[in-house]
């Protein structure tokens, strides 16, 4: 089901590319495969525009192959939503539809999970009462990764996922990883693992 949704997706993204570029796929896909000697009557401005489509392109192929994340995929795709915004307003400021790619908003038990992979600590336990050492820095962790990549929750919200801890338990977790190189490098690996980049 999961991949389905996927699928679906990546689809209407094709689609809103193919819309705000006025470049369809295949046509991409024939300047790629083009000689130089095609392509010599070509306009900077035009070698500029199936450029940014044919790297936007790559990353849905990259995806649908299996060699980046979705959560990877889209972020890359922001990385160069200015470039495409920027080439919209300049070639057709009248007809112009600005690529904007709905981030997902990552939800708090799939930071705890992607934690507890990397961490080897059971997600239940980073939740839990528990104050072992281990246990307490995959859940100093998991808050961290959450107070950065959730900017839109308050600290009491954010704790409340965390077996209901308050506002001050949610500082220091953040606090303590910002402090502790060791800690930081753990919750950048997560981060990697799962295609996630810190806004």
């Amino acid at each position: 089901m999961e991949h389905t949704v996927i699928v679906r997706e990546t689809y209407g993204i094709f689609r809103a590319l193919e819309l705000a570029l006025g470049l369809s796929y295949e046509q991409v896909r024939r300047y790629r495969e083009a000689s130089k000697q095609e392509l010599s009557g070509a306009s900077l401005n035009t070698h500029r525009r199936y450029r940014i489509a044919s790297c936007l392109f790559r990353f849905l192929e990259d995806y649908e192959r299996g060699a980046i994340s979705y959560p990877e995929m889209l972020a890359r795709m922001y990385e160069l939503e200015p470039a495409i915004a920027a080439h919209m307003d300049r070639q057709a400021p009248q007809h112009a539809r600005r690529i904007k790619v709905e981030k997902r908003r990552l939800k708090i038990e799939e930071i705890i999970e992607a934690t507890s992979v990397v961490t080897g600590v059971d997600a239940e336990d980073i939740k839990g009462p528990s104050r072992k050492r281990h246990i307490a820095q995959a859940r100093q962790i998991a808050i961290w990764i959450a107070y950065r990549m959730r900017a839109d929750l308050s600290l009491p919200v954010i704790g409340r996922h965390f077996g209901g801890r308050d506002h001050s338990t949610v500082l220091h977790a953040v606090r303590k990883v910002d402090r502790d190189e060791q800690l930081k490098a753990i919750a950048l690996r997560v981060l990697s693992a799962n295609g996630w980049r810190l806004p």
